[in-house]
């Protein structure tokens, strides 16, 4: 059911970032399994910081690629989100949006929901 919902919204931002221009966005599932999405309304790949927050399942969202990172700021090895990426307590930084280097993040508050 939270799949399906995932893919429908990703499906309805997808149709939105073709009227409005650039948009990216990645989506994840905290331990309570609540899902939350991070956006990016620029044309420029974005780095979020996400060391502060339980992520449970990252999801790649609507983005051209998603990487996640052990760094806070990432840099260094990654992994790639083909379509989710299950137990993900270990991730601290998440890259997405067009290819390219990401802009950000400008520090590691704790920005998103826990």
């Amino acid at each position: 059911m939270v799949k399906l919902l995932i893919l429908q919204s990703a499906a309805v931002l997808a149709s939105l970032s073709v009227v409005l221009g650039c948009y990216s966005e990645v989506t994840y599932r905290d331990k309570a399994k609540q899902v939350h999405y991070i956006a990016n309304y620029g044309c420029a790949r974005q780095c979020a910081c996400v060391k502060n927050v339980n992520t449970h399942t990252i999801y790649k969202g609507v983005s051209a690629s998603t990487k996640v990172f052990k760094s806070a700021d990432c840099t260094g090895a990654y992994s790639e989100v083909k379509s989710s990426i299950t137990n993900a307590e270990w991730a601290n930084s998440i890259s997405f949006g067009p290819k390219g280097n990401s802009k950000g993040p400008y520090s590691c508050p704790r920005n998103f929901p826990v």
